[in-house]
């Protein structure tokens, strides 16, 4: 699972960690900071950054094949 957000804050890596999330994904065009940055180098966690909103993302990922599931 990847986490779309535009929280930048260290505490993210937290929540990331907690939900064995694959990622994070910054959107709106949010920058982590330095020490958001250490952290999630520390837990293995990428953070990706998009320019783009959430709800536009999520549904590029969801045409993509992101989440679906075959039946």
């Amino acid at each position: 699972s990847i986490w779309l957000t535009i929280q930048s804050h260290k505490n993210i890596l937290a929540v990331a960690v907690l939900k064995e999330l694959a990622a994070i994904v910054l959107v709106n065009g949010h920058q982590p900071d330095e020490e958001t940055k250490a952290k999630a180098e520390e837990e293995s966690i990428p953070i990706l950054l998009s320019s783009a909103p959430a709800y536009q993302l999520a549904g590029e990922l969801f045409n993509a094949g992101v989440g679906k599931t075959s039946t």
